[in-house]
């Protein structure tokens, strides 16, 4: 498990997120990493590189995100696994082309999203600007 962190100053957000990045190939996975690891409201980047390690790495680090390739995710047992050793983290899958089969079956695996693995900087920073706006309704901040 490698683990990327940011410096934070007390002028940044109050609340920032950790991700839990699951990717076979070390390349890619690295690639990323550092996208994310730019990111002012990313504070921590947990890479690992297989299911087993997933599985681990979500039951220690308690992420706020889990973004896995498709592959790792596409068995109910395991989603289920993620669901009751983590304490309210979206699980979202990455793949290389977002499709009507992949979106269909994320849906029947209970997953909390789909996204392109080019596109993944965007689509976090919307979930991001998403749980802030919920955080504010309910927390009033």
């Amino acid at each position: 498990m490698k683990t990327t962190k940011r410096n934070t100053k007390t002028t940044e957000p109050r609340q920032s997120f950790s991700i839990l990045l699951a990717e076979a190939i070390p390349l890619l996975r690295e690639k990323i990493s550092g996208i994310l690891g730019r990111t002012k409201d990313i504070w921590c980047v947990i890479q690992v590189n297989g299911t087993a390690d997933l599985l681990r790495g979500a039951m220690v680090s308690q992420p706020d995100f889990i973004l896995a390739d498709f592959t790792m995710l596409n068995d109910h047992q395991n989603v289920t696994l993620l669901r009751n050793c983590t304490d309210s983290c979206k699980i979202i899958a990455m793949t290389d082309v977002v499709t009507g089969p992949y979106m269909e079956s994320a849906q029947c695996l209970g997953l909390d999203g789909i996204s392109e693995k080019s596109k993944i900087e965007e689509y976090i920073q919307k979930e991001i600007r998403i749980l802030r706006q919920q955080m504010e309704l309910r927390y009033g901040e």
